[in-house]
């Protein structure tokens, strides 16, 4: 479904170069990444929304125009795509923002459209949310009612740009990770990049890391002798014992719904 070969572009501040990458059907992927070592970039270049100099990049077997210029029509509404930062805008509520796409781009009557998003909102809690505005909700909620909008059309990959940036608890971002862990997700292909380890351990996904202008699969770290990649890995290895050896015990006290349990 996305399809990259030896292809090489630019962030501005960091040169990707040689990147190959595949994500079939229903198949997950994590890129684990400092801050500017493009990965959304690499989500933007998948969208042809980022200019790519050299290589080949595919989408559903269609090639994308190396311009950055957009994804024909018939590819565009089988992409899903959730940015780190809000979208939702301020003057629609919630349940206004999720059902925007389809008054753009549908002939929907209101109560269709109204049929379409409430089961929407449900599948992802924020129902109690639908006639508030971006502004009376959490940022946790801002991130679900973006992404029940990147779903309201069933596209068949969804690309997730740093999904737990923002001013999250620790129990909105166990919600977050629970969503995108969920049967809800099952038949979509999902492609993740983020900087927090947390995220990148996400069940069933395949793991990378971009470090250095390179994706590099996380089984084969081992093998690259780098500064920067052993620099950047030191840094997770660190975070990864201190949550073993600290925060752990908090989150593994969260139940099903997100909520601390009894004990």
């Amino acid at each position: 479904m996305i399809e990259m070969e030896n292809v090489s572009f630019s962030t501005g501040s960091t040169e990707v170069r040689g990147l190959s990458f595949r994500l079939g059907r229903k198949e997950k992927a994590v890129v684990l990444g400092p801050r500017f070592s493009g990965k959304s970039d690499l989500l933007l270049v998948c969208l042809g929304a980022h200019p790519y100099s050299d290589g080949t990049v595919r989408l559903f077997g269609q090639t994308l125009d190396m311009a950055g210029r957009g994804l024909p029509p018939d590819l565009a509404q089988k992409v899903g795509f959730v940015g780190k930062n809000s979208t939702l805008l301020d003057n629609l509520t919630v349940s206004a923002n999720v059902g925007l796409p389809l008054s753009y781009h549908t002939g929907l009557s209101a109560r269709e459209t109204a049929d379409k998003i409430g089961p929407l909102l449900e599948r992802f809690e924020i129902t109690k949310a639908g006639e508030l505005f971006p502004h009376q909700i959490s940022d946790a909620e801002v991130k679900l009612a973006m992404m029940a909008r990147a779903l309201v059309f069933d596209p068949e990959i969804l690309l997730i740009d740093e999904p737990t940036n923002g001013d999250l608890d620790p129990n909105s971002f166990v919600k977050i990770l629970r969503t995108m862990n969920s049967e809800d997700m099952k038949d979509v292909s999902l492609l993740v990049t983020t900087s927090s380890p947390s995220v990148a351990t996400m069940e069933g996904a395949a793991s990378y890391c971009m470090v250095d202008g390179a994706l590099i699969p996380r089984s084969e770290l081992g093998r690259v002798h780098n500064v920067a990649v052993d620099d950047f890995m030191g840094v997770v290895n660190d975070y990864s014992e201190r949550q073993a050896n600290g925060v752990r015990p908090f989150y593994a006290g969260l139940g099903p719904s997100g909520k601390r349990g009894t004990t």
